[in-house]
């Protein structure tokens, strides 16, 4: 994935002054690249931190479809949350750990707890605990936690979705899945 420019600099990092390619030269250029291709693999496909908060263009549809919220399970805060619910629970109160009920709208952790956030998600709504959901993921679709949710309806975010208080685009596709 690398631009026109960045070839041609790769290509002349690998000759010498008279355009014969040199095993150091290829040893440099390749870590070069390692680097290179490490960053890019750190920057599009991790999450730095968990939080990513809603940003409005998504509260606000869903609040249109619910009429209100009943539940975010993973909130931010009780007392400032950034989704409006009649219930948050945040981390101190263990969210997994809690019964859901309603309409919930679901802004998971992103790191590797993601799979019992969408487990827990499920069981709820096909023990019928939950009403509706809507649910607010990375789009990560070969994962076996995304294929939980396979038969729900979706909405594939075009583009990167700014997350409210980031300067920077998500590194990572998102998704609005309804149940």
């Amino acid at each position: 994935n690398l631009s026109p420019k960045e070839q041609r600099d790769v290509w002349k990092s690998l000759t010498d002054e008279h355009q014969k390619i040199t095993g150091k030269a290829v040893e440099t250029a390749v870590e070069k690249l390692k680097n290179k291709s490490r960053f890019n693999r750190e920057l599009h496909f991790s999450s730095e931190s968990d939080e990513w908060y809603t940003p409005d263009k998504i509260i606000t549809p869903t609040i249109n479809l619910f009429g209100e919220i009943d539940l975010d399970p993973c909130s931010n805060s009780i007392d400032r949350p950034n989704i409006p619910a009649k219930n948050h629970f945040t981390k101190t109160d263990s969210g997994l750990e809690q019964i859901w009920r309603g309409k919930v709208f679901l802004n998971p952790p992103f790191r590797t707890e993601i799979k019992n956030w969408i487990e827990k998600l499920y069981h709820h709504y096909s023990a019928k605990d939950i009403s509706e959901a809507i649910a607010l993921l990375p789009g990560r679709t070969e994962t076996k936690w995304f294929s939980l949710l396979r038969e729900f309806p979706r909405c594939f975010i075009s583009g990167r979705l700014y997350f409210s208080g980031k300067s920077n685009a998500a590194p990572f596709p998102s998704v609005v899945i309804y149940l």
